[in-house]
């Protein structure tokens, strides 16, 4: 709602503001309040708190510029069209010889051309204020002028004098311009007002500092931050110069002003404080008006990356499945689930076999959470995607100077961060054997040692291991040691493939199916009957990951559809895709060569890796890479 105050100086003038208000496209939003006043009755205006602007002609709106200067005030125009109306009033009132048009309006300048189209004389006289009036109609008089055309006050002075005079009346077009430009000119504060305010907030709330600076580097700006750190000036800045409240900024300041660009990240030393602070050039018009300086305690930042890692680290070591999660209706993992509850009873170790995609990290944090031991970490980790180099710290921390880049103070190794909690190891298969050893001694001694250290670190966790290889097998065949398999296989879960479980491929199909088109906002089309089949027959190698992404497959396919057919589950299950080339027999017979040089080169150097990977002339990572393709392992 915009709240405006119209004042008139002559009653005639009420009905055309009311009918131009009526017509209005944005009337609704006008709230009108219409005074008769003239430009010598303002000393005792008033108005409230919720106006937004007045409105006002020639004399009137002068004065309440000069007594109200917050309020914008809108002075009501006099037009051409005004003008001609009054000079043909004048003449047929008065046949004057010579006429005066006396004002202060703009529009006045105009008045002297229209002579010539009523082939009378017309002379303009300026009129500062009401109180010159009275002296610009003696001039015009002496100038020969027989007839007045002005204000409300022109005409009431010459009334006085008993001069024939004509008032300047407003039409409907000057009040319509002068109505938009008020709500224009209300509109344009509330958006500035409102960005005002905006900035203010920002900056007085802001947990960095700030200040903004002139370019003879007064204090033109300081938010509750800046004046909390490194001054002693615990009352306003503003005024004072850089030097005075923030002498370690003056330098930089005076670089930026003198470079006219940014200095970002400026490292500052004051006292016993590090300060990061940015100093950045405010132009304007290719002028250069100050200097914004932003900056934060690096103590500070420091903290904050502490307590954002932590609350990181304490995410990464939540488990956030339980039993009832696991969506199914069949009864082979019914059957697995009344097993794992049993095995969450106690604290042996488990082992977790099942296929790729059969959801083994699923049942694991299930056990935790089921566990004495929820309450304490859950912390999972990829045996696979770590190579050996790292393995052995991540598994056991490291302390400080152990080795080139170590952290400060050293790091906690999983196990410590485990302690009192469960530590799933997923893919266990793949942990070297030169790792296994140090593995085996851990869970019969229950104690770490972290690398570089002589302390020995007490730990409780419970482990859980994954495979989707049959770590039997892998053992027999030297690439696990059968001591370590013995500490893991204590109680054994077996996952059934999706294949083997009855239903559970359709029930997880439409759970998968409401999730993603609930995350795209559609609505779920019907499934066809022969999709439905068609899902249930096929055999699922990747089995509930390979389910998931066939769903999410078929949600974009489908997203226009009200059905989905056969059709689009055979495109979804079989997507286009590149023929696969086969491999050479000369391939082949390059790759065995490799594996058998690679080995070679590993039985001279005596399986040291260091040794072995300096005279291939790779890294140790690179070898570890080439060694885990090849299916080398240490014998």
């Amino acid at each position: 709602m915009i709240n405006l105050i119209f004042i008139i100086p002559y009653p005639e003038l009420e009905s055309k503001v009311n009918e131009v208000f009526k017509n209005h496209p944005l009337k609704a939003r006008l709230r009108k309040r219409i005074e008769m006043r003239t430009a010598g009755e303002l000393d005792d205006f008033s108005f409230n708190a919720q106006s937004d602007v007045i409105i006002a002609r020639g004399y009137t709106a002068c004065g309440l510029h000069k007594i109200i200067p917050n309020l914008p005030v809108i002075e009501l125009p006099i037009t051409a069209y005004d003008l001609i109306r009054a000079l043909n009033e004048c003449i047929s009132l008065y046949s004057p010889k010579k006429v005066a048009f006396i004002g202060n309006y703009a529009a006045l300048v105009e008045a002297e051309e229209l002579g010539s189209v009523v082939s009378c004389d017309v002379q303009s006289y300026h009129a500062a204020s009401v109180d010159h009036i009275d002296r610009v109609i003696e001039l015009a008089a002496a100038d020969g002028c027989n007839a007045f055309i002005g204000g409300y006050s022109v005409n009431l002075a010459c009334s006085q004098k008993g001069l024939p005079s004509v008032t300047i009346r407003t039409g409907k077009e000057a009040i319509m311009r002068a109505l938009d430009e008020a709500i224009r000119t209300v509109e344009v504060m509330r958006a500035e007002r409102e960005r005002s305010e905006m900035f203010t907030t920002i900056t007085q709330t802001a947990k960095d500092g700030m200040l903004y600076v002139d370019t003879k580097q007064i204090i033109k700006a300081c938010n509750p931050a800046a004046l909390n750190m490194y001054t002693g000036h615990k009352k306003n800045v503003i005024g004072l110069s850089l030097q005075q409240a923030f002498p370690f900024f003056v330098k930089p300041t005076a670089s930026a002003l003198n470079a006219g660009t940014e200095l970002p990240n400026q490292l500052i030393r004051w006292k016993n404080n590090i300060i990061n602070a940015t100093i950045h050039p405010v132009i304007i018009n290719s002028r250069m008006t100050g200097i914004v300086i932003t900056f934060q305690d690096v103590t500070q930042i420091q903290q904050v990356e502490i307590q954002i890692r932590k609350k990181l680290t304490d995410k990464g070591l939540n488990a956030h499945y339980h039993f009832e999660n696991i969506i199914h209706k069949s009864a082979e993992i019914d059957y697995v689930i009344t097993k794992a509850q049993k095995f969450a009873a106690v604290s042996s170790n488990i082992l977790i076999e099942g296929e790729t995609g059969t959801g083994k990290e699923l049942f694991a944090q299930s056990i935790h959470n089921a566990s004495s031991r929820c309450n304490g970490p859950f912390v999972a980790v990829n045996c696979a995607a770590l190579p050996e180099s790292l393995l052995e710290s991540e598994f056991f921390g490291y302390v400080e100077g152990a080795f080139t880049g170590t952290a400060k103070g050293g790091k906690a190794g999983l196990f410590e961060l485990a302690h009192k909690g469960t530590l799933f190891l997923d893919e266990i298969s793949e942990i070297p054997l030169s790792i296994q050893g140090k593995l085996l001694r851990v869970l019969q001694e229950h104690e770490v040692r972290r690398v570089g250290g002589d302390r020995v670190i007490a730990v409780d966790v419970r482990i859980i291991a994954a495979t989707n290889r049959s770590l039997k097998q892998v053992t027999e065949s030297g690439g696990f040691r059968q001591d370590l398999l013995y500490r893991l296989d204590v109680l054994k879960l077996f996952l059934p493939p999706l294949r083997r479980r009855s239903g559970d491929a359709e029930v997880l199909f439409l759970h998968y199916l409401d999730l993603y088109y609930r995350q795209v906002k559609s609505t779920i089309p019907t499934v066809a009957e022969d999709a439905l089949k068609l899902l249930s027959n096929y055999q699922f190698p990747g089995n509930i990951r390979e389910l998931r992404n066939i769903t999410e497959r078929l949600v974009v396919i489908c997203m226009d559809k009200e059905e989905i057919s056969a059709n689009d589950v055979q495109e979804a299950i079989y997507p286009e895709e590149l023929p696969v080339k086969k491999q050479t027999v000369e391939q082949s017979l390059y790759q065995d060569e490799e594996r058998n040089f690679l080995i070679r080169i590993l039985e001279e150097s005596g399986y040291n890796q260091t040794l072995t990977a300096k005279k291939l002339g790779i890294d140790r990572t690179t070898l570890w890479r080439h060694m885990k393709r090849y299916g080398i392992r240490r014998p």
